[in-house]
Formats: C-alpha cells, structure tokens, sequence
C-alpha cells in the first residue's frame, strides 16, 4: 500500500490504469471517499528524444483533480530533477494567468 502520509504535500508521479504517467502535487487523499485530490496534474509524453509536459485538462481549470485511487497503478515520489521541471513550469503557468487576470 503507499504511504499517502507521507507523499502528502511533495511532488509525485503516478501511473494510472490506462498507462498514462501524471505528475502533480498532492495536496490530499481521501480514505473515506477513496480518492486523491492532485494540484495541477500535467501528463508526461515523449516528444522525439525528450519528455514533455503537457496539461491533464485543456478546456477546464486543472488547478485541482480528483483523481479515484482505484484508477491508479503506483504512485511515487518524483525524482528530484522532474520535480523542478515540473515546478517551473507550473510557476510559468501562474505568471502567464496572472498577466491574463491584469
């Protein structure tokens, strides 16, 4: 089983049913209702040699998903490097909606 706790508030990655890889913060877990809540949850692809970020939802706030633990395979922390990846690049996404918002 994994250790929710203690993922709780980090950068994961996570692997659904379907093969797709999601990395995103978790912000929560929900034993009760058995789902995960993720902020910003962005899909890893292949693009040529490269791995790219790509959002989980294009036509809706993604800032946060609940995501059912029965459609999910491992969850794990990110590796450091992806982490800081990922962090930017939200960062980028914020400064981007706050310069919309003005």
């Amino acid at each position: 089983m994994y250790d929710l706790e203690k993922l709780t508030g980090e950068i994961i990655t996570l692997k659904n049913i379907s093969g797709i890889e999601i990395i995103a913060q978790l912000m929560a877990h929900d034993e009760d209702h058995e789902v995960l809540e993720l902020s910003d949850p962005r899909i890893v692809v292949i693009n040529g040699e490269e791995l790219a970020l790509i959002p989980y939802l294009f036509t809706g706030p993604a800032t946060s998903v609940t995501i059912p633990i029965s459609q999910i395979m491992s969850i794990v922390k990110a590796h450091d490097r992806s982490a800081e990846d990922y962090n930017k690049i939200i960062q980028v996404a914020d400064d981007h909606q706050e310069s919309d918002d003005k």
